[in-house]
């Protein structure tokens, strides 16, 4: 039997030539179509919604992003923001990680409605925390309860 002639030929790893059966050859067709449907999103949604809880009398509000599809339980990550209080970054954050199947809750350390707009009222906050380490962490541990 000649390479190329009755059968198609491609070219393997190694350089050489390989045939491919011709009644196997429309499986190798069907593998782009079979890549492309496992890799379309699926019909499951990312649901988001803010949460707001209580640490003594103060009133925080998180950021909560899970897969609705996902019924069983699965790993949770806690996200912390930066020194200007929860934000667009920490929520993309939050729903990247919802996305990959976790439930993700990025928490909120300052308060509701507490967004500091600059550097000098950042500080001012984080001073509060840096200064009163027992109060972050009653912050932090009341996350996870």
């Amino acid at each position: 039997m000649q390479l190329g002639v009755n059968n198609p030929t491609i070219i393997n790893r190694r350089g050489k030539a390989d045939t491919i059966n011709p009644k196997a050859s429309w499986l190798i067709a069907l593998v782009p179509l079979f890549w492309l449907l496992g890799s379309s999103p699926s019909l499951a949604e990312v649901r988001t919604k803010m949460v707001e809880y209580r640490q003594g009398e103060t009133i925080l509000e998180g950021y909560l992003a899970y897969d609705d599809e996902i019924t069983t339980q699965r790993p949770g990550v806690l996200v912390v923001h930066a020194w200007k209080g929860l934000g667009k970054k920490e929520k993309a954050r939050t729903r990247q990680l919802a996305e990959l199947g976790y439930i993700a809750f990025a928490a909120d350390i300052y308060g509701k409605g507490i967004r500091p707009q600059s550097s000098e009222e950042a500080a001012a906050q984080a001073k509060i925390y840096r200064s009163d380490r027992q109060l972050m962490r009653d912050c932090l541990r009341h996350q996870r309860s």
